[in-house]
């Protein structure tokens, strides 16, 4: 390659890298508020009944034997079908050692998750329910993380162990805990401890120095973008997404076998929340509504020393990303409110037309893919019908707007009711193959986990 292609080729895979690094790492708010109709409308789920809450260490210790010869497999599935996935170190597997002081610690290096993570006993109720006396939580009882603040109000009620829980109540909630902290610091370039024994290698995107960062190439799928973006971009293909979706479908499965329903439906609602988070397009995509072209034509300026066109397209995505975000948090945060059960949100989540037969590949195949197609369209909806300030001066941080807490209120005022509806028919097609896929993944975790019991 003459020195001019290559100097070329390095520049733009510094500028895909560096589009990468702010990839966002969260997807969509508060999980429960899309699991709770999702489970209530599936009736395998919502006759599911209580269960007897169980701390992890105690499921941990009772199946042990079990979860060694799982993992096992798990750790072969994996090296055979993900690609770029790397090979756990055979100091961390799982084996089976009596011992309860370090149960839970032993599962969860070995699952490559966040040892630090606190999974106490407690549910999320839904907006508007009653935590009872003297059990309310706040969200430093829940996460090590600092950066909380879309935490603060949420109905955390804590339970004890041996009490009986809504199953139904267990799966929604264990769908937010992916974001309290389980896939931070996992690379050994994140300044943690269990990051240099995990063998995961440098992180390939998202922002090592942001408190949730690290997570973003677990909780996104970049599967579908130009050929382009691979080759001189080859890191965007170290997505582990359908890694984790497997693994916490295996863990409920073999929870519910071994007759440890309470780790059944948390294990599910883990899996869930990765299976969720491809459905928003903006994981699905590093620059929703930018095409290839565009992108290379950015990196051009860039390399000629015009940095604004890749500046200004960094901050419109991350701004119409969070926009979307925080409107559908709003919207289903009001169905709940007004008891809308036809509201077209919940509508959207309780459809259970064409729920296919679950496949391992659907993350790749269907999920993300379904979210990368949506993409283009989705950011030239919210483009439209947002205030233009908010979503398409690259001055403002939407982060740090008024609006940002009331955008249902600043869409109907300047935009008017058909932008609102605009919007809200856009998220219940996107939470739409959420639901379906969502429902696939749980009746076969359940045909699964209760085979010949």
């Amino acid at each position: 390659m003459p020195s001019s292609r290559a100097h070329m080729a390095r520049a733009l895979a510094a500028t895909i890298l560096s589009l990468a690094a702010l990839a966002a790492a969260e997807a969509w708010e508060v999980h429960p508020l899309i699991s709770y109709p999702m489970l209530e409308s599936l009736p395998e789920a919502a006759a599911a009944g209580e269960v007897r809450a169980e701390a992890l260490e105690d499921f941990v210790l009772a199946a042990e034997d079990e979860l060694a010869a799982l993992l096992a497999a798990e750790e072969a599935w994996a090296r055979k079908n993900v690609p770029e996935y790397p090979p756990l170190p055979e100091a961390m597997a799982f084996r089976a050692t009596g011992d309860g002081t370090d149960a839970r610690l032993r599962l969860l290096r070995s699952l490559r998750m966040t040892p630090i993570a606190k999974i106490p006993l407690y549910v999320q109720k839904k907006p508007g329910e009653e935590v009872r006396e003297g059990r309310r939580l706040e969200p430093v009882d829940l996460t090590y993380l600092k950066d909380i603040a879309w935490m603060e109000g949420l109905p955390y009620e804590s339970i004890l162990a041996g009490e009986n829980v809504s199953a139904l109540a267990v799966c929604a909630t264990a769908s937010d805990e992916p974001d309290l902290g389980l896939d931070i610091g996992l690379y050994e370039d994140n300044g943690s401890a269990w990051g240099k024994d995990y063998g995961m290698g440098a992180q390939p995107f998202g922002n090592p120095n942001l408190e949730y960062g690290s997570q973003a190439p677990i909780h996104m799928g970049l599967y579908q973008e130009a050929a382009v973006l691979y080759k001189f971009g080859p890191f965007l293909r170290k997505t582990l997404p359908e890694w984790r979706i497997r693994q916490c479908k295996a863990l409920a499965e073999l929870a519910f076998r071994t007759g440890h329903d309470y780790w059944g439906w948390r294990f599910a609602g883990w899996g869930l929340h990765y299976l969720a988070d491809l459905c928003q397009p903006y994981h699905a995509r590093i620059l929703p509504g930018v095409s290839t072209a565009r992108a290379l034509w950015i990196n051009a300026l860039s390399m000629l020393g015009n940095g604004k066109p890749y500046a200004k397209a960094v901050q419109l995505v991350s701004n119409r990303h969070m926009a979307l975000e925080r409107y559908g948090r709003e919207l289903l945060e009001k169905a709940y409110r007004e008891g809308g059960a036809d509201a077209p949100l919940f509508a959207a989540l309780g459809r259970n037309e064409a729920v296919p037969a679950w496949e391992d590949s659907f993350p790749r195949t269907r999920i993300s893919e379904a979210a990368s197609k949506a993409a283009a369209k989705t950011d030239r909806l919210v483009a439209k019908s947002f205030p233009k300030r908010l979503v398409s001066d690259p001055k403002v941080e939407l982060a740090s707007a008024p609006e940002l807490y009331d955008l249902m209120g600043a869409v109907a005022s300047e935009k008017g009711a058909k932008s609102a509806e605009a919007l809200e028919a856009a998220m219940a097609g996107l939470l739409d193959p959420c639901s379906a896929y969502g429902k696939s993944y749980l009746l076969s975790i359940l045909a699964e986990g209760r085979a010949g019991l």
